[in-house]
């Protein structure tokens, strides 16, 4: 995860900072997009200083108490950092459109800007170009880092509630086979209709299924099932069984805090346990829905910031005083809308799942663009 750290997120990053410097560009252009990368820069340290924070003396400490070792506690809490950072990087880029106006405005380089003849959406094209590259850094965070990370805390996470029982049990073995359990028992060692798909190069190869299965440490004992094993032709081959040994790679007690979290998924596990329910002739909107949630959610930097442009020009010298409040009304609308709303019914099967997630991002964007036609140019 760390070479991942480095690789796709620090490394992108230390190159468009670079380019912000060094790429040529109009001087207007650099001089309002520096002020606006400084100031989003800012607002994020603030705003995960502050989430991280208020999270660990508020929320995580009873977490990290229970660690058992101060090496487990912390990397518990690093592990349940990046869903926070993720959620401050649209209000950082809200609050810094409105401190950047705010400064523009109060210093009258606006006024110069407009006595030049210069449009004022123009200036707000490079703020957006640099806005549109963060978005995509922020969409690789979310497959690489987030979603392993998210995977990782709940397998160390000491007071993560279990269960003795559960229905639909979906997880992903070591081997990269998928297992659906329709039924698991954990006081009983009792697994009823299990079905596991074997892959390999993204292919099914083999599906096997049995009525009913104990475990013990190391193995699973399926009982009255069959084995179907797929060629290259698509010819199936079919053969029945009494009694078939499996090797266990993951403690069924475990299954029922750990797996199928769509949110600790990544893209391609997504897509495939989206699919492997399908098959199976199981709802698949779960999935569906947070894998057009990951995308959706790393562009809302972007649309943030097109709402928030022509906000602050509107407000004109008090959009700095203005910036905080405005900001978490923002972010609480999009998230009443986005989270409350629209996702649940996407889950819930009342939208589709891509516009259930897109929907809010929609919107905004809808409303931005009545905001820009309303500004003074």
């Amino acid at each position: 995860m760390i070479f991942d750290l480095a690789v796709y997120v620090l490394l992108p990053c230390a190159l468009l900072a670079l380019a912000v410097w060094k790429l040529p560009m109009p001087l207007r252009d650099r001089y309002a997009l520096q002020k606006f990368a400084v100031s989003f820069l800012l607002c994020f340290l603030m705003w995960v200083c502050l989430i991280l924070i208020v999270r660990l003396f508020d929320k995580e400490i009873d977490h990290m108490k229970a660690a058992g070792s101060a090496k487990q506690a912390w990397l518990l809490f690093l592990y349940k950092s990046p869903p926070r950072i993720m959620e401050v990087i649209p209000g950082s880029g809200i609050l810094a459109c409105f401190f950047t106006a705010g400064s523009l405005i109060r210093s009258n380089e606006l006024t110069a800007f407009r006595a030049l003849g210069f449009n004022l959406s123009r200036l707000a094209l490079p703020i957006c170009l640099f806005t549109c590259a963060v978005c995509v850094i922020s969409l690789i965070f979310t497959d690489k880092i987030l979603a392993p990370s998210t995977r990782l805390a709940a397998e160390i996470d000491p007071m993560r509630p279990t269960a003795t029982q559960a229905r639909e049990v979906v997880y992903r073995e070591k081997t990269g086979a998928l297992a659906f359990i329709q039924s698991l028992t954990v006081t009983h060692k009792i697994a009823r209709n299990l079905t596991f798909f074997e892959f390999e190069n993204g292919k099914p190869i083999r599906q096997i299924y049995a009525q009913q299965a104990r475990w013990d440490d190391q193995n699973w004992f399926l009982s009255f099932g069959w084995t179907r094993e797929y060629s290259d032709n698509g010819v199936a081959k079919f053969e029945p069984f009494q009694r078939q040994e499996r090797v266990l790679d993951a403690d069924p007690r475990t299954l029922l805090a750990a797996a199928s979290k769509p949110e600790e998924l990544t893209f391609a596990e997504l897509r495939r346990v989206a699919d492997f329910k399908r098959r199976i002739g199981f709802s698949s909107l779960a999935e569906e829905v947070q894998f057009h949630h990951n995308i959706a959610y790393s562009f809302t930097l972007l649309v943030g910031v097109m709402l928030s442009l022509p906000l602050s020009l509107l407000f004109g010298r008090f959009a700095v005083s203005i910036g905080f409040p405005a900001t978490l009304l923002i972010s609480f609308i999009y998230w009443g809308l986005a989270s409350a709303t629209f996702e649940a019914m996407g889950e819930n099967g009342r939208l589709p799942p891509m516009l259930a997630a897109w929907l809010a991002n929609i919107l905004f964007a809808g409303a931005s663009v009545l905001l820009f036609r309303g500004v003074r140019r």
